[in-house]
């Protein structure tokens, strides 16, 4: 078992790793990234080398994002190396600073082992983890090339059951503005907060946010994942919806891409 500390970026999980040549470098853990990425810098300081290629990936509003690949020879993560990595190149944030990160790290490079996220000894382990009074719970592995997320099924207040995206790279849990009624959400009520704007790639968005009066839960462990009353973001997307680290640090979490399931 190999175990990394990590600190916080707002919400985000954030890591020490190894580039090629030694040169530290910080990274974010992103279970709904799809794709591992560098940031562009990061190529000129390393000596990464461009494929020629790209990747194709949507963001969850469902509009199309082009990337550059490189090759990423080795990357160390604790005492865990991963080489001959296929990254994507882009620039999501700032490297220097307080804040600042060189890269995301997805569960494409992740996923060999299976990856626990522990959020109240703030460190992450990569390997098989000890057996425990953890409940699991099955997951559908979704790949498109080189991007890899995985989906579970969430029960809404009406008892309706949606597939959501699982997310660390997002705070909120996250549905379609399609589900608002089944979450007994009236967009004229008191509490109801809208916020619009205009994402990096020049989507208009309008967001609300609504604490609604039912529950959520994985319906494959209702008693177990039950979150009551949480504050739900509702906006037009590509699919059904996200659960991000708001649903998700209320436990110690296993992401096991190979077996398909996600341990609570």
């Amino acid at each position: 078992m190999i175990e990394i500390p990590f600190d916080r970026v707002g919400h985000l999980i954030r890591i020490a790793a190894g580039l090629p040549g030694g040169q530290p470098a910080r990274f974010l853990v992103d279970t709904g990234i799809g794709i591992s990425l560098v940031h562009p810098t990061v190529v000129d300081r390393a000596g990464l080398q461009l494929t020629g290629e790209e990747f194709t990936g949507r963001r969850m509003s469902g509009q199309e994002v082009r990337t550059p690949l490189t090759a990423l020879p080795v990357l160390r993560i604790g005492d865990h190396t991963v080489t001959e990595a296929v990254v994507a190149v882009a620039a999501l944030g700032a490297v220097d600073g307080a804040d600042g990160f060189d890269g995301i790290l997805g569960l494409d490079l992740l996923g060999e082992l299976p990856l626990t996220v522990d959020p109240f000894t703030q460190v992450i382990r990569l390997g098989v983890p000890a057996a425990d009074e953890r409940t699991a719970v099955p997951v559908r592995v979704r790949r498109d090339g080189r991007s890899v997320e995985l989906r579970a099924e969430l029960r809404l207040p009406d008892g309706q059951v949606v597939e959501v995206e699982i997310d660390t790279g997002s705070g909120a849990t996250i549905l379609d503005s399609r589900f608002l009624e089944a979450c007994s959400v009236e967009l004229a009520a008191d509490g109801v907060r809208t916020v619009e704007g205009v994402d990096e790639t020049g989507h208009r968005f309008v967001r609300r946010f609504a604490q609604i009066a039912g529950a959520l839960s994985l319906d494959a462990a209702p008693d177990r994942s039950r979150h009551e009353q949480p504050t739900v973001m509702f906006q037009d997307l590509g699919l059904d919806g996200l659960i991000g680290t708001q649903f998700l640090d209320r436990f110690v979490q296993t992401y096991d891409t190979g077996n398909a399931t996600l341990s609570l």
